[in-house]
């Protein structure tokens, strides 16, 4: 690979110049490039969407209201396997078919240890 010529004063930052390398070099657009085609995958995907404003996933805020959950409780669930959280970044996503099938269902199960111990008296 070449390296593009690009210049750089003694006042520069490290961010500057590595933002500048990038920059020259066409890494950013392709980066970009990526994201936008991970993204059309995402939403030209055949998943249904389960809600009018065609967002496949719940955020954390949401499912915590819709649910009724406290964030203890929800990070449980996650623990235990029953609520699959997906990572964008920092934020957790929550798949509405996933989430709306286990509402559908009843709701959320699982048992802690502390559950488990409370049955056996």
């Amino acid at each position: 690979m070449a390296f593009p010529n690009f210049s750089f004063s003694g006042n520069s930052s490290l961010n500057e110049l590595v933002i500048g390398f990038l920059r020259s070099s066409g890494l950013v657009e392709a980066i970009k490039e990526i994201v936008r085609e991970a993204l059309a995958d995402v939403h030209t995907s055949d998943t249904p969407l389960n809600n009018d404003d065609g967002n496949p996933y719940y955020t954390r805020a949401e499912l915590l209201r819709l649910a009724h959950l406290s964030e203890p409780t929800l990070y449980r669930l996650e623990k235990a396997g029953v609520v699959k959280k997906i990572k964008l970044g920092r934020k957790n996503l929550y798949s509405r078919l996933e989430i709306d099938a286990l509402l559908g269902s009843g709701g959320f199960h699982y048992s802690s240890k502390k559950h488990e111990k409370e049955k056996k008296k």
